[in-house]
């Protein structure tokens, strides 16, 4: 018999990112079309929306925070409380793995985009979860594939983010397992996984830019 798969998008900004535009009706929509199994929310500096969303929708929503440290972005995922913003890497880290937490490296070779770069990644490796070895939303594929030679020289698990600021950049890049999501075996089962890897269009990349806008009241 073949196994059940699972979609999973591990980087998604809902409303409540201040360059985010997702909604709950975009989440439900897209687990209920079956586009998605599992969705992180992992908003900016709050995991308000994730929480709201997760009594609302289930499981199947992973409470996630995309955490401003002193050295660049880094994501908890599977947290319970709020991670506070402008620590070092060290302390933001200890605070994930306090609450059980698990460590998502996003796009860490883009400095552009607050990637944590190289030589942060080399410091931290040992308390790396995850690593994000696709991001659709990359501007130079490049930093893509220098994360994926970084988690296979190191053995360390991997996934995708879509890395998605609104409803219609859901669904082009995601991980597949052949196992429910469960905190405590998702890394293990990463080892085995498959990735979708389609870049969002390109009318996508200036959603944050221009949510921003909307936001403030300029749109």
């Amino acid at each position: 018999m073949i196994p059940h798969s699972y979609k999973i998008d591990f980087h998604t900004h809902s409303i409540l990112s201040h360059d985010g535009g997702i909604n709950e009706k975009d989440y439900s929509k897209t687990l209920t079309k079956g586009v998605l199994d599992y969705i992180a929310i992992t908003d900016h500096n709050t995991i308000d929306f994730a929480l709201f969303c997760r009594k609302k929708l289930g499981e199947r929503i992973i409470i996630g925070e995309e955490i401003t440290t002193n050295q660049g972005e880094i994501i908890g995922l599977f947290l319970t409380k709020p991670i506070t913003p402008f620590q070092t890497l060290e302390q933001t880290i200890a605070t994930i793995k306090m609450q059980g937490g698990l460590v998502y490296i996003p796009h860490p070779y883009d400095i552009r985009r607050s990637g944590i770069g190289e030589k942060n990644m080399e410091k931290i490796k040992r308390d790396i979860s995850i690593v994000e070895i696709f991001n659709a939303r990359m501007v130079f594929p490049s930093f893509n594939r220098q994360a994926k030679q970084f988690s296979i020289r190191n053995n360390l698990s991997y996934g995708c983010g879509s890395d998605a600021h609104n409803g219609g950049g859901l669904g082009y890049a995601y991980t597949i397992i052949n196992q429910k999501v469960e905190k405590g075996t998702l890394v293990q089962a990463l080892k085995n996984s498959m990735q979708k890897t389609t870049y969002l269009p390109f009318w996508q990349y200036g959603m944050p830019f221009l949510n921003r806008l909307k936001h403030y009241g300029f749109w």
